[in-house]
């Protein structure tokens, strides 16, 4: 194995032309990287730092700390990374146990971290460092720390990082060089990387898997791109839009995080991100339901690869690559210990565990960390003594079970550790630096699962005396010692917390509590404005509450740091500013965070730009003008034709038939010589050749990749069946009761009768769609090829239409009915003599309970009340622009029906193949071809921009 600053060394001869960092428009390659590093590197050892001396670098500047990093490791010194927005009581607490022997920060930074180190460094002296485009600030302690005064330290080591400690002080693991060449090379190779290779550097400095996202693409020949801001405090849609403008071919994330990205996919129309081979993540477990949503929305391009390991042990010491099987489970695996790690699950007399039985993980390997920050007692107690092979063990505190696939799955902690967000956090920690406030006696911070499945910090309070503590200042005050992610996310104070026996708090039964989400205090319609109103529906979304009032506090009303992202991102387009974390922290209240919004854009803050094509709202549709003459195509031209000239984009993908966009492009021509047709396929194909006019493209299905032009996009979007449901209910159209099933929750189904329909939420053409006898209803998995795997089941009550299934399609565009097909089942198959005949089926006779199968009966339906349904039923549904709606009719009472709409697309049936094999000619009903391109050519004319 090469040493890693050797192989970068050799990566930056090689390839010294080649782009090394990317950030915006900066960028350096890397022959001038490798000479800012040996300048660096002089300065440093001319100031006199070498072998084992701790050298703290703080810098936003993330482009200057790469070199820097690499110029202190050069050197032999200890790199500690510090974080500039960190509280100063934390950096206070950081300079007391580190007492650095120099600290280097760049000539930017500027905040109250800095000043606490400027207090550090007293009189002693302070240097410029310049090497190429980059300026550094040295700072000496006016007297060198003697390291025997502040007690015994590991053998040595190249870097401390910090994490959350189980007393008030922050835990320093130190960490060494080798382990992370072991896991770059391990990385590079099983990944398959090399020159060129795009690699979001998303982990901020403070936290060691920053190595790994600058170190992987520098010995690769690769490019570390650095983000805009930080991912933890970005609108998803950004990020999203910039892993596809950046071509990122390898992104490290924590699940939550990519959780939080998808939220913003519905305003990024178009992503196909063609580049991103690989998605690694760890820090938490992960589970099956984010790489599904990824899949709906993405495809299946992209490859996951679930991993696992501690700190302690170099990053790093599991992984598994994600199968279509194990999207049918919760949780995904870890998998297998990676090249230069071995593993063992032990019960707690130390003992192997068999398959099947859970225990504790323990890990050995050379490539451990050399131990904790001053503190030998912890380091003896987790890390166990060197063998005749130089390795040693860990005792990771992680309980598992291996399969009998041998494979490793992940079964909580040992102790009170907890990951919030991919931040390991102390809970004691947290405890210790409450228990200084003067208002609180007892306390206990206890993780608990909130109300939309993250795990969320919730501290326990007993007050010291009658009074009650003001939670804000409770709030303020922690933030003085711990960063944001490491804050309690609800505070409830108790008279008296409950005990066990022996006085101790009875942490499981605070454990076991269920916290009810608090409804807002205040009067929903008190509002002093309408940008308080505006605050108050954003909060009331994000958090999931009945009412929000204009003194409610966030963080009350179950607010954490994940819910704040959501509502920061939406903040942002709403009203044009840029916002960040300490905004809603120093503003909690409705009121006080809207008077706060009012000051920022008063002071004339721009709007933020929108990256890409905006998909529209539903208010923002334009409504198409009547057709006139019944559900016929219009004979005469709409008003709007001919007042611009604009340009009617149709991408079609490989599930679509290309000509027949091209026979409806001709048709909208006819319409409106003034409108530019073009038909794409929906790949990176460039489609900047058409004139340079006002843009909108139009997709039966949900567009893949971007229109690397600017316009408006009308496409179809994959919704799962439970919400086409619910918004057709909340517009008063009727539907069959239903209820969700999935692998871990099984519904009460009492309402429904005695047979039930199954099938997959997340539907497409080839579903399965099963009846199922109430009391044997189970969880089963179901995909199908357009949506993938469905991560729950629609069961609905069976609607009996007669003795053969009679079902009904309406297909709309734009809420206007094309066609409407009556289909009715085959009269040879066993008749079904009321609901609950199943007899026969359940003897194998093959009664259907579909009307579309292959041997169905097609024929045009007129029925006006259908259609005036259908069509209602389209317009509960306006950001889906064409819609196949499924209608049945209840035999015993005639009511009608809507079963689903089928947002996911792919309902244009004007083609060859449909006109080859339906007995039936859909474009003959309405002329219903035409009709769609005056549709068409209307909307392009109303919405092209």
């Amino acid at each position: 194995m090469v040493d890693i600053l050797e192989r970068f060394t050799r990566t930056a001869s090689a390839h010294g032309s080649a782009e090394a960092l990317r950030h915006g428009a900066r960028s350096l390659r890397y022959r001038d990287l490798a000479a800012v590093v040996a300048t660096l590197e002089d300065a440093l050892r001319q100031a006199g730092l070498g072998p084992g001396q701790i050298v703290v670098v703080q810098s936003e500047d993330r482009v200057f700390l790469v070199p820097l990093m690499l110029a202190v490791f050069r050197t032999g010194a200890v790199f500690v990374p510090f974080d500039p927005g960190a509280p100063p009581g934390r950096t206070r607490q950081l300079l007391e146990s580190v007492t650095p022997d120099a600290l280097i920060t760049d000539a930017s930074t500027a905040s109250p971290s800095t000043w606490t180190i400027g207090e550090w460094a007293g009189r002693g002296t302070r240097a410029t460092v310049a090497a190429g485009p980059f300026q550094g600030i040295l700072q000496l302690p006016a007297r060198r720390p003697r390291r025997s005064e502040v007690g015994p330290l590991p053998a040595s080591f190249d870097y401390l990082y910090f994490t959350s400690g189980s007393t008030d002080r922050p835990k320093g693991i130190c960490g060494r060089l080798p382990g992370i060449s072991n896991l770059v090379d391990w990385e590079i190779d099983r990944l398959g990387l090399g020159p060129g290779c795009a690699v979001a550097q998303f982990t901020v400095p403070t936290f060691d898997a920053y190595l790994r996202d600058v170190f992987v693409p520098l010995c690769a020949g690769g490019t570390s791109c650095i983000p805009p801001a930080p991912v933890n405090r970005s609108d998803p849609a950004e990020i999203l839009a910039w892993l596809e403008r950046e071509r990122i071919g390898l992104v490290h994330t924590v699940p939550s995080l990519l959780a939080g990205f998808l939220k913003g996919a519905g305003r990024c129309q178009g992503l196909g991100f063609g580049n991103l081979r690989w998605i690694l993540l760890s820090g938490e477990p992960l589970h099956s339901a984010v790489i599904r949503t990824w899949r709906q929305l993405f495809g299946r391009r992209t490859r996951f690869m679930n991993l696992y390991g501690a700190t302690e042990a170099t990053m790093v010491q599991f992984s598994h690559e994600v199968t279509s099987r194990d999207l049918r489970a919760p949780q995904v695996p870890v998998g297998e210990p990676i090249r230069g790690y071995a593993a063992e699950i032990l019960d707690p007399e130390g003992r192997p565990c068999r398959p099947g039985e859970i225990g504790e993980i323990v890990i050995r390997s050379r490539f451990l960390a050399a131990g904790y920050w001053h503190d030998a007692e912890a380091t003896r107690t987790a890390f166990g003594e060197e063998d005749a092979r130089c390795e040693r063990c860990y005792r990771t505190g992680d309980l598992a079970v291996r399969t009998a696939e041998g494979r490793c799955e992940l079964r909580g902690r040992c102790d009170d550790q907890v990951k919030i967000g991919g931040v390991r956090v102390e809970c004691r920690e947290v405890e210790a630096i409450l228990r200084q406030h003067p208002m609180i006696g007892v306390c206990a911070v206890i993780p608990l699962r909130g109300a939309g499945g993250a795990t969320e910090l919730v501290a326990f309070l007993e007050p010291r005396f009658h009074d009650r503590p003001a939670i804000p200042e409770l709030r303020r005050f922690l933030r003085h010692y711990l960063p944001w992610e490491m804050l309690p996310g609800r505070f409830e104070v108790r008279d008296r917390l409950p005990q066990l026996p022996n006085g101790k708090i009875d942490r499981r039964a605070l454990g076991a509590e269920r916290l009810e989400t608090q409804p807002g205090a205040g009067a929903a319609g008190a509002w002093a404005d309408a940008l308080q109103a505006g605050v108050a529906e954003i909060w009331q979304e994000a958090l999931s509450v009945p009412t929000v009032g204009p003194r409610d506090d966030f963080f009350d009303l179950g607010g954490h740091s994940l819910t704040a992202m959501r509502v920061l991102s939406r903040t942002e387009q709403a009203c044009g500013v840029r916002l960040t974390v300490a905004d809603l922290f120093d503003h909690p209240t409705v009121a006080d965070f809207a008077r706060h919004l009012s000051a920022l854009m008063g002071a004339g803050s721009s709007a933020l730009p929108v990256p890409g094509p905006a998909a529209l709202p539903p208010d923002e549709l334009a409504t198409p003008a009547t057709t006139g003459d019944g559900f016929r195509c219009p004979a005469r031209p709409a008003p709007s034709f001919g007042r611009r000239q604009c340009l009617l984009m149709f991408v079609v993908n490989e599930q679509l038939e290309f000509a027949a966009f091209e026979r409806l492009a001709g048709l909208v021509r006819d319409w409106d010589r003034s409108i530019e047709t073009a038909v794409f396929p929906d790949d990176r194909s460039p489609r900047d050749a058409r004139p340079d006019l006002p843009t909108l493209a139009f997709s039966p299905a949900a567009m893949r990749h971007p229109l690397h032009r600017r316009g408006r996009v009308l496409c179809n979007r994959p919704l799962p069946k439970s919400e086409e449901l619910r918004r057709l209910a909340r517009a008063d159209i009727p539907v069959p009761d239903w209820v969700l099933l999935t692998e871990d929750r099984q519904p009460d189904c009492g309402r429904l009768g005695d047979y039930v329909v199954r099938k997959p939420d997340l539907g497409a053409k080839g579903a399965r769609v099963q009846i199922v006898k109430r009391n044997k209803l189970r969880w089963t998995a179901m995909e199908t090829e357009a949506a993938g795997p469905s991560p729950a089941l629609l069961v609905q009550r069976f609607v009996y239409t007669g003795l053969r299934p009679v079902s009904y399609r309406v297909n709309t565009l734009f809420g206007r009915v094309l066609y409407a097909i009556r289909l009715e089942g085959n009269p040879r198959r066993p008749p079904l003599r009321g609901p609950g005949d199943f007899r026969s089926a359940e003897r194998g006779d093959g009664v259907s309970i579909v009307s579309n199968a292959r041997d169905s009966l097609m024929t045009t339906c007129d029925d006006e009340e259908i259609i005036r349904l259908g069509e209602r039923a389209a317009s509960a549904m306006p950001e889906c622009p064409l819609l196949g709606v499924d209608i049945v009719r209840e035999h015993d009472t005639g009511r009608l029906f809507v079963l689903e709409v089928n947002s996911i697309g792919y309902n244009w049936n004007f083609t060859a193949r449909e006109a080859e094999e339906w007995p039936v000619n859909p474009a003959r009903q309405f002329d219903g071809e035409r009709k769609a391109a005056w549709l068409l050519a209307d909307q392009a004319q109303r919405l092209a921009e």
